[in-house]
């Protein structure tokens, strides 16, 4: 576990990952209970999965996919920009 915060911030060097820092009071995860993915295939439709206590689901249901994506879009306004979170995980 201890090295997990420097793996994180190593992952980040490169181009395609970047890491958000949540207030630990956040109350917009209304409907994402577990980690989440939302994957585009250019000129497909987007698909999403979802895990949750008991399985992982993975859905191409336009409503289902509208909701994790406004669920991200919340929890993003939310976060620390970037370039603060890296800051605050490198003390």
């Amino acid at each position: 576990m201890r090295d997990q915060p420097v793996a994180l911030l190593t992952a980040m060097e490169g181009d395609r990952v970047s890491i958000r820092i949540l207030p630990g009071d956040i109350t917009v995860m209304a409907g994402l209970g577990g980690g989440f993915v939302i994957a585009g295939i250019e000129g497909g439709a987007d698909t999403v999965y979802v895990e949750s206590a008991a399985e992982g689901t993975v859905t191409d249901r336009p409503g289902d996919v509208a909701e994790i994506r406004t669920g991200y879009v919340e929890l993003s306004a939310e976060a620390q920009p970037t370039r603060r979170a890296s800051t605050s995980q490198r003390r």
